[in-house]
């Protein structure tokens, strides 16, 4: 189970980003197509919940406490490609925000 959450997890990174293409191009994109990508996230979604209750199970059986059981079913389960990345987006998302709350209003003066 372990491989497959990992592989699916692989598989949902290249997918957000081609999920995000039609918008861009103002394309119109199905409504079924877009009901079948949902499930298919709420479905890896679950997946992954499954798997990382059973890998904290078994971590907590071995005798480490919560939080340690917790950073070491996360590290197994989640490839460190894709830690990178999100990292890289999250950093990305922050300077974004920085940016916006850092600019001045532009427009016309008072007087």
């Amino acid at each position: 189970m372990l491989r497959i959450a990992r592989a699916a997890l692989f598989a949902m990174v290249p997918r957000g980003a081609a999920g995000h293409g039609p918008a861009r191009g103002r394309r119109v994109t199905a409504r079924p197509l877009i009901v079948i990508a949902e499930a298919a996230v709420v479905a890896v979604l679950a997946l992954e919940a499954t798997t990382r209750y059973r890998l904290f199970g078994a971590e907590r059986r071995g005798g480490a406490n919560r939080r340690t059981a917790l950073r070491a079913a996360f590290r197994r389960l989640v490839p460190d490609q894709v830690r990178r990345i999100v990292a890289f987006d999250l950093q990305g998302m922050v300077s974004l925000a920085l940016w916006i709350a850092r600019r001045r209003a532009r427009g016309v003066r008072l007087g």
